[in-house]
């Protein structure tokens, strides 16, 4: 029997990773370098 890991709640919403992933698309920019209205960024990196 194989035992699952608890993954646990997520903190930011999904949408809100997809609004930082577009960000960095739409202006080029790095990760690093997101804004401070969005998540941080190895949140975003990570997802």
């Amino acid at each position: 029997m194989l035992l699952r890991e608890y993954a646990g709640e997520r903190q930011y919403r999904l949408r809100e990773l997809f609004n930082a992933l577009r960000y960095v698309v739409r202006t080029g920019c790095t990760w690093r370098y997101l804004p401070h209205d969005l998540q941080p960024w190895a949140t975003c990196y990570q997802q």
